[in-house]
């Protein structure tokens, strides 16, 4: 072969085209790095104190990367000026894609963002655990199944200071009217974790259960889902129980 014949192909035409790319290459690497976290977490070869604070990290990264993917195909896709361009961008990566044998790529994402699910099947990735622990939960498995790292002489204390400021928080973001699922979510994760930790609460302890039924509603909604009138309502009573009943039991 002459060196005449090997020419460089990109794999985009612009900026946008190159930033779909990568954000593709991302999604990739979270999703094995967390399958990776989890699987040696389910093997004892990471502490839950690395492992909760490794998972956090993963999962904030998930959301802030699929949102933004939503987000990018949501404005591109309203701009109906630009459509010659995309067209034109089209055509300039459908003629590489005969030389790189990439069209099932351009293909899965010239159109939307695809489903976690099929982003999955499309590259053959075997990431149930991931899957499970950024798509279904939301939340490191030291929270989701109470088990936290040792917070150490006084942790108790600590831990029910932390879970009433977070109750108290919630419910004033709700009468401010911060009902975004990125502005309540983070606190309901909040409020979660520091419940997880006070262990004198009995397992099938109802103010948690409401709470985790409520992040995980939310959890499944874009970022900029916003709660309805009544939404608000029903979750600012829940959240008032809730606080009642822990105050309480906690006595």
């Amino acid at each position: 072969m002459s060196s005449n014949s090997l020419s460089e192909v990109r794999l985009w035409a612009n900026s946008k085209e190159r930033e779909k790319y990568e954000n593709l290459a991302d999604l990739f690497a979270i999703l094995k790095c967390t399958e990776k976290l989890e699987r040696a977490y389910v093997r004892d070869g990471v502490s839950a104190k690395d492992y909760e604070a490794a998972c956090e990290k993963l999962i904030a990264q998930f959301r802030m990367l699929w949102g933004s993917m939503k987000e990018t195909v949501r404005v591109n896709g309203s701009n109906s000026s630009s459509r010659r361009e995309q067209l034109q961008c089209q055509q300039q990566q459908q003629q590489q894609q005969q030389q790189l044998g990439i069209g099932m790529l351009w293909g899965f994402m010239k159109e939307t963002v695809p489903s976690i699910e099929g982003f999955m099947q499309q590259y053959h990735m075997q990431c149930p655990m991931a899957y499970t622990r950024l798509v279904q939960v939301g939340l490191p498995a030291t929270i989701e199944h109470r088990k936290r790292p040792g917070e150490g002489a006084g942790g108790g204390a600590r831990a029910v200071a932390e879970t009433v400021q977070h109750f108290i928080t919630a419910m004033d973001s709700l009468k401010l009217n911060l009902v975004a699922v990125d502005q309540i979510c983070p606190i309901l994760s909040d409020l979660m974790g520091s419940i997880s930790k006070i262990e004198s609460l009995p397992p099938d302890f109802a103010p948690k259960g409401k709470v985790r039924a409520w992040y995980s509603r939310l959890y499944a909604q874009p970022a900029a889902y916003e709660l309805g009138g009544d939404e608000v309502r029903q979750l600012l009573f829940d959240l008032e129980s809730a606080y009642n009943e822990f105050i309480s039991t906690i006595r």
